[in-house]
């Protein structure tokens, strides 16, 4: 492994963990997972460029995050109903995310 790989990657960690820290301390312990999943998602979407398309892209993304607030509002309400709605919505960010999986696969290979 090249020593600036190693370098940028534990950058990358550091700042992570920090992030998680830095998220827990602020919205509490329960809502750590949240912060994780913020996390995780802003990753993925590093190797994409949106700057091709801002406007569309800003409106999708405020979309996607007004559905999950939604969809975790309502599953709040009724256990069977949050079930659904978790699948539902978790079927629908990954589809979206990873139709074209070959970014990603070439991102993992380098």
């Amino acid at each position: 492994m090249d020593k600036k790989k190693v370098i940028s990657t534990t950058i990358m960690f550091l700042v992570i963990v920090a992030a998680i820290i830095g998220f827990k301390s602020i919205f509490g312990e329960i809502n750590t997972l949240v912060g994780v999943a913020g996390i995780t998602a802003a990753l993925s979407l590093l190797g994409t460029d949106y700057t091709i398309t801002p406007i569309k892209s800003t409106i999708y993304f405020i979309f996607i995050e007004v559905l999950l607030g939604v969809g975790s509002f309502l599953a709040s309400t009724n256990a069977f109903l949050g079930l659904v709605i978790t699948f539902a919505i978790v079927f629908f960010i990954l589809y979206q995310f990873t139709y074209n999986t070959k970014n990603l696969h070439m991102l993992l290979l380098h």
